[in-house]
């Protein structure tokens, strides 16, 4: 099982971490109530699964890497499919990148060339995946 596939793609990175988080959305008509005890009412639009992950670069494969960087950190209209480890099995769906970095590792002193150690980056659902 490819444990993590954006863009249609498995990326021919290693992934070294991987952490899923969830948001709860509620709507503007939640709130506490007036009554005694001012008891919470909650109008929840839905829980969104999101991920953050971290890759490094396969020796030999800078390109590769570059191109995952280009491809991720590209602004963009709508979203992009991603396919990720979730439970047992995986989870489909339309994300945005909300934001990502890399570490460099070395410059080559002779020729210049860049190597980056590694990249996280942090995906976020386009909608709800559970609705209540």
């Amino acid at each position: 099982m490819d444990c993590v596939k954006i863009g249609g793609k498995v990326w021919d990175v290693i992934v070294t971490e991987l952490s899923e988080n969830f948001t709860i959305l509620y709507s503007e008509n939640t709130g506490r109530t007036m009554s005694a005890g001012a008891r919470m009412s909650l109008d929840p639009l839905g829980t969104f699964i999101g991920h953050k992950f971290t890759v490094k670069r396969k020796p030999g494969k800078e390109e590769e890497f570059d191109s995952f960087f280009d491809f991720i950190s590209k602004p963009r209209f709508s979203g992009i499919p991603v396919q990720i480890v979730h439970g047992q099995t995986n989870i489909s769906y339309d994300a945005y990148i909300s934001n990502g970095e890399r570490q460099l590792a070395r410059i080559d002193e002779n020729s210049g060339k860049v190597y980056w150690d590694s990249m996280s980056i942090n995906i976020v659902p386009m909608e709800a995946q559970v609705l209540p």
